[in-house]
């Protein structure tokens, strides 16, 4: 599942997830986006906090990489 659905379908805001992700909402945002991607250690946090709804392989699916 995209990180931008997990949020919607569990009615997380981008800030209380940034804060129990330890990330900024600024960070968050672009993970969203597709615009960059998590670490490899923070994937695998957020992969744990989503009860694995949320896969190493759903950020690749999304990555846009452009910046826009």
């Amino acid at each position: 599942m995209i990180f931008a659905d997990f949020l919607k379908k569990s009615k997380k805001s981008m800030q209380a997830a940034a804060n129990e992700l330890g990330v900024t909402t600024m960070t968050l945002n672009r993970y969203c986006r597709g615009i960059c991607l998590p670490r490899p250690k923070m994937m695998k946090k957020i992969a744990d906090w989503s009860d694995g709804k949320v896969q190493f392989s759903d950020f690749y699916e999304n990555y846009r990489g452009d910046g826009k």
